[in-house]
């Protein structure tokens, strides 16, 4: 018996490999699927809407499949290695490349990146010992997105006013189908940074481990973080003060689902209580000072398209859209 329930533990990450692979294989022939379509312009709006929908539960999804195994350092860095080197070799071929070769590195290179995100958050996930430790994390990074993403002279904001090519380099991206006219190939409409997808994978890993209620926290993470995109999708033009709809941090709805599904989870002691009371009141003085940080005015625009006003990416020609969730 004893020998069964070691070879049933051994087999654990193989079932989530598995399910990584699968999900991989399944986004990159959407991605190729999507970039070979063409459709109406009265109907592209709407399907780009639930292409979004798609590629964000997708990941959701598969993300929490591969998580439902025991994850040990040397697997889980396998995964961070291997991916780090499949996007780094197709994002460096990128710049030489043109037509269907590009738009196929394109696709190898996301896969790459959700390689590696999933990686690394195991990684992070092997090195918490209690599950109490999830409460503060939570709070922290939630905070600290929220800064990262509101501070003007933080590296978010630095990257998206005079780098924003660097985020669609390294993030994942939302396709959409062309409309018809316009040349076939890997259209983008949104990104979602790397931060997201890392500890999206850590928590998931998390609670498989600790044995809390993964189970109930996936729906409510679909519909939070695909509500969190329509928004930026659909209202990206607006802003309220200083944040806008445009680019939102995508981490504090995560933290925020994990901590209200799983409350009954934590049982703290009182040092613990305390403890996590501190970081909860540092994780909003960082997201009100990114918040409430004075803002210089905007400079008069440059002559030529905007970002937003460019087509994303056809053919592999990278242009530059407007980010969604920028971690």
């Amino acid at each position: 018996m004893e020998s069964n329930v070691v070879r049933e533990t051994l087999n654990q990450p193989k079932r989530g490999v598995q399910a990584l692979l699968w999900l991989l294989v399944l986004l990159a022939g959407l991605r190729l699927f999507v970039a070979l379509i063409q459709v109406p312009p009265f109907m592209s709006a709407t399907l780009g809407l639930v292409f979004s929908a798609v590629f964000i539960a997708i990941p959701i999804i598969g993300l929490y499949y591969a998580a439902d195994s025991n994850w040990r350092p040397k697997p889980s860095a396998i995964c961070l290695m291997l991916g780090i080197a499949i996007q780094a070799i197709c994002t460096i071929a990128l710049g030489s490349a043109s037509g269907w070769t590009a738009v196929a590195l394109t696709v190898v290179a996301q896969t790459g990146l959700v390689l590696w995100c999933f990686g690394l958050g195991a990684v992070v996930a092997c090195l918490i010992k209690d599950k109490n430790l999830l409460l503060p994390v939570a709070l922290f990074l939630a905070g600290f997105d929220v800064f990262l993403v509101t501070f003007p002279l933080g590296p978010v904001q630095q990257v998206l006013q005079r780098s924003p090519e660097v985020l669609a380099k390294v993030a994942y991206s939302i396709p959409k189908p062309a409309e018809t006219g316009q040349a076939v190939g890997v259209h983008v409409s949104s990104y979602v940074g790397p931060a997201d997808f890392i500890f999206l994978s850590m928590f998931f890993v998390a609670l498989f481990k600790f044995s809390m209620r993964p189970h109930r926290t996936l729906p409510w993470m679909i519909v939070a973080l695909v509500a969190y995109m329509i928004t930026v999708l659909v209202f990206g033009h607006i802003e309220l003060g200083p944040i806008s709809l445009a680019a939102l941090p995508a981490l504090l709805p995560i933290g925020l689902v994990i901590l209200l599904v799983n409350s009954r989870e934590f049982q703290l002691k009182k040092d613990e209580v305390l403890g996590t009371a501190i970081v909860g009141l540092i994780a909003v003085g960082l997201a009100w000072a990114g918040i409430t940080a004075p803002r210089s005015k905007p400079q008069a625009p440059p002559a030529g398209p905007s970002p937003s006003q460019a087509s994303p990416i056809e053919l592999g020609q990278a242009k530059k859209p407007l980010p969604t969730s920028p971690d």
